[in-house]
């Protein structure tokens, strides 16, 4: 059994942590970012997660209409085997 290290531990109490939660991919997801120090806030980086999964879920999303996906979805068509197309 592994024990976290106590100076680990010290330096993680004195970090500043900044949290949100957002709805991306038709799920709630939360983030966790402690202050690093090097002259990026741990708020602009949840923004800029945040931010960034939302440009995939509008891009990949199956459950938007307007998502590229759904509009690939929204225009399938299968093959057959004698060369036929099918609308899905």
């Amino acid at each position: 059994m592994r024990y976290p290290c106590p100076l680990v531990l010290a330096a993680a109490a004195r970090l500043s942590l900044t949290g949100t939660t957002a709805l991306l991919f038709d799920t709630f997801v939360s983030f966790a970012i402690y202050e690093t120090g090097d002259g990026i806030s741990a708020e602009e980086v949840c923004t800029g997660a945040v931010g960034m999964l939302n440009e995939l879920d509008d891009t990949l999303s199956r459950t938007k209409a307007d998502s590229e996906i759904s509009k690939i979805n929204k225009n399938a068509r299968f093959r057959k085997s004698d060369g036929r197309h099918i609308d899905i």
